[in-house]
């Protein structure tokens, strides 16, 4: 129980920076390009290297901790590894048509957003 209640937590802790580092990766290349398909296999391309590398350091200090004595280091462990696998599935196919679908919404100007009917 314990387990299940705080790898959810330490997941959304641990993976939230993929998801940062490939927004914010596109964000500089849309600044260089119109077109918001090629600005997102730009940051996609540019943003694989620094992702995967944060990924094995986590891996591996999850994979540290399921050497604890205690079991729930194993099982927190095992559960994270997982997630982390699932973030990277997440953010490497889910997270790019995402940012091409709603990257219209953000180049609206405030005024309009703002801006009563």
């Amino acid at each position: 129980f314990v387990s299940d209640s705080v790898t959810v937590v330490l997941q959304l802790a641990l993976a939230i920076d993929y998801a940062i580092i490939l927004l914010h990766r596109f964000l500089e290349a849309r600044q260089h390009t119109l077109d918001d398909r090629s600005a997102c296999i730009t940051a996609l391309s540019a943003a694989i290297p620094a992702i995967f590398s944060s990924s094995l350091t986590t891996i591996s200090g999850l994979a540290a901790m399921m050497f604890m004595q205690f079991r729930i280091g194993f099982d927190m462990g095992l559960i994270l590894i997982k997630a982390i696998c699932f973030s990277l599935l997440s953010v490497f196919t889910l997270m790019p048509g995402l940012l091409i679908l709603f990257s219209r919404q953000w180049r609206k100007p405030s005024t309009e957003i703002l801006s009563p009917p």
